[in-house]
């Protein structure tokens, strides 16, 4: 029954490790780490939990920043050492028990903990001038968050949220933004481009980088949303994240979105709770309460860049 039970377990932790958001990547290695040790703290082997954990980072394609390189390398060493060595002692002799290894492993850890944490964040500290925040998107923002938007911050917002669009469609817009002379603005495309135009990830990325370089030239702060393009695996590696790196950006990270999907009623949890608790009604476009949940979530957002001066 104890044999029943952990295999249940471990195929239940497998699963919940393969739908894990991106945005919570260190929790979900965090828990093979652990695994690992509590198996090495019961002189058991530790290397095949830590393969696992690498292969999983690998199968759902989060982006090769240099966090995720930096620990994947510290994991597969260790797992390489504790393989190794328990090939040289005999099967009924206990390993002594190394504390390097859980440093090295917890280190690996809050290295990607760190390294994901200001991929995601900006370091600029601006201070709001009372211009309009735009919202450029397709029908997550179309739907209404906008509104929901200008009833937290000092500063009023411009919506042009359109459904359908995609990042060509969004560049075409970029005079008339501009023309509302934002002092930030907040990009939700490229879910279009996936699902609809089946365009590349390079050509996604020129066009994202097309909109953040015509926006950051004429002074306007950019909010990048990263958008979920698969339950499992990111087909665009991490594309939002990567760019949010690169030009210092703040990024929404994915949470917001998959909380329309797992907060409606085609799936758990959301089957399982009252309607006046769901986000979406379709499982992918918010309702009022879902407009609600995500204008908080940009708030948060704009507030990491420009501070308090972005409230009422």
């Amino acid at each position: 029954m104890q044999k029943i039970f952990f295999k249940a377990a471990t195929i239940a932790f497998l699963f919940g490790s393969l739908i894990t958001f991106p945005a919570y990547l260190p929790w979900m290695t965090l828990g093979w780490v652990v695994t690992a040790l509590v198996c090495q703290a019961k002189n058991r082997a530790m290397w095949p939990w830590l393969v696992v954990c690498v292969a999983l980072m690998l199968v759902k394609r989060p982006g090769f920043a240099f966090s995720i390189w930096g620990f994947a390398m510290v994991v597969l060493g260790v797992a390489a050492w504790d393989w190794w060595i328990r090939r040289k002692i005999d099967q009924q002799t206990k390993q002594r028990k190394s504390p390097v290894l859980a440093v090295l492993l917890l280190s690996a850890v809050t290295w990607l903990w760190g390294g994901r944490w200001f991929d995601a964040n900006t370091s600029k500290r601006l201070v709001a001038d009372g211009r309009p925040i735009a919202c450029l998107g397709d029908s997550l923002t179309d739907f209404g968050y906008p509104d929901e938007l200008e009833k937290l911050i000092s500063s009023p917002v411009a919506d042009f949220g359109v459904n359908g669009i995609t990042t060509d469609a969004g560049i075409k817009m970029i005079p008339d933004i501009l023309a509302t002379d934002p002092q930030a603005i907040v990009i939700e495309l490229g879910g279009h481009d996936y699902n609809g135009e089946k365009k590349t990830r390079q050509a996604t990325r020129a066009n994202l980088v097309k909109l953040t370089e015509a926006f950051r030239s004429r002074g306007v702060e950019v909010v990048l949303v990263e958008i979920p393009r698969g339950f499992i695996s990111d087909p665009y590696d991490g594309l939002e994240r990567e760019l949010a790196a690169e030009y210092d950006l703040q990024l929404v990270d994915d949470s917001v979105i998959r909380s329309f999907i797992f907060n409606s009623p085609l799936l758990p949890p959301g089957i399982w709770l009252d309607p006046k608790h769901h986000l979406s009604e379709d499982g992918l476009h918010p309702n009022q309460l879902g407009n609600e949940h995500f204008a908080n979530v940009v708030c948060e957002s704009l507030k990491k860049v420009f501070g308090d001066s972005i409230l009422h």
